[in-house]
């Protein structure tokens, strides 16, 4: 049986690729062939092949079996996909390599720091945690210090978990923003506290607000000291309206058994509650010195000076129990 010998250029058997159509064309001999070997096997194709066409392909197909199938491909569409990788790869060589810890490398346990140290110190982070720089913070008056221990244990901290100088600073600056600003809050939340307080012990203590503050405060002195006060200002309490009360309650009841060193309770000086009580029981009385009626006979029971004595104790009462007014 006589050899059927290929002749390469005259058989066409070197694919001609067309990134345009992406199609080869077939030769004479049904196998994929060049253009011309397309025309020229028109005709024969169709008498020994059933005739000519074209097939859609993928430029991997012309690869070798063992690599063209292979997944690390198939996101190329052409060559020149690969080639541009394949530059992007060559740019890299050389350079200095972040190797990645195991997946059970813990960056808090002993042995995972050793794997994570090597790449915290190729990013960045400082040999020596005294080395992170913090910024300078302006604040506010009365703002507290930062303990120069609780900066060393902030950088420390830091570097154990790998953070890079320019976040150490960001973090820096975060946390002081909201230190200042819950102090601020505080700040603002008392004296809006305070005022709420105020209002509400003036309106019901009237004129005898401050002889009344007065008195519980020379209780806390006598009897609670430096430690109470600060307890009661650094809690609110001292602020507290039922805390108020509760004070100015035991110092009247002091100032009544003839203590005088609780503080001043301004004698004489009611609430509008207690204002308002004398005031009925003087205007209750038609026989007492306020009204002065006249007798039977024509007779006052009261000299012009009491029933003027009374009757300006009425009006100094009557203004106690409407400090509003006045």
């Amino acid at each position: 049986m006589k050899e059927d010998k290929l002749n390469p250029e005259k058989d066409n058997l070197v694919p001609n690729w067309n990134s345009r159509t992406a199609k080869f064309p077939f030769n004479n001999r049904g196998e994929v062939g060049g253009d011309e070997g397309g025309d020229e096997g028109g005709d024969e194709g169709g008498e020994e092949g059933g005739g000519t066409g074209t097939i859609t392909t993928s430029w991997r197909d012309n690869l070798d079996p063992s690599i063209k199938d292979h997944p690390s491909l198939a996101n190329f569409k052409t060559p020149q996909d690969v080639a541009k990788s394949y530059v992007n790869a060559q740019s890299l060589i050389g350079k200095e390599k972040i190797p990645v810890p195991g997946k059970d490398a813990d960056p808090l346990s002993a042995e995972g720091r050793k794997e994570w140290d090597i790449v915290y110190d190729r990013m960045g982070r400082p040999s020596d945690p005294k080395a992170y720089e913090l910024p300078k913070l302006e604040t506010p008056q009365g703002f507290p210090e930062t303990p120069p221990e609780t900066i060393d244990g902030f950088k420390q901290l830091s570097h154990d978990i790998g953070l890079l100088p320019h976040q150490v600073k960001a973090l820096y600056q975060w946390q002081h923003e909201q230190a200042v600003g819950n102090v601020k809050n505080h700040t603002d939340a008392t004296a809006t506290a305070l005022r709420a307080s105020e209002g509400e012990l003036r309106k019901e203590y009237g004129k005898a607000f401050d002889g009344n503050l007065s008195a519980a405060q020379g209780l806390l002195k006598k009897f609670g000291g430096a430690e109470v006060i600060q307890a009661l200002e650094s809690t609110g309490l001292g602020n507290n309206p039922h805390m108020v009360r509760f004070m100015v309650k035991v110092a009247r009841q002091f100032g009544e058994d003839g203590n005088t060193l609780v503080g001043d309770t301004q004698s004489g000086v009611l609430t509008p509650a207690e204002a308002k009580v004398e005031v009925e029981k003087i205007m209750a009385d038609k026989s007492g010195a306020y009204w002065n009626r006249t007798d039977a006979k024509g007779n006052k029971p009261f000299a012009d000076s009491e029933h003027k004595a009374m009757v300006k104790k009425v009006n100094d009462l009557m203004a106690m129990a409407h400090p509003e007014k006045q």
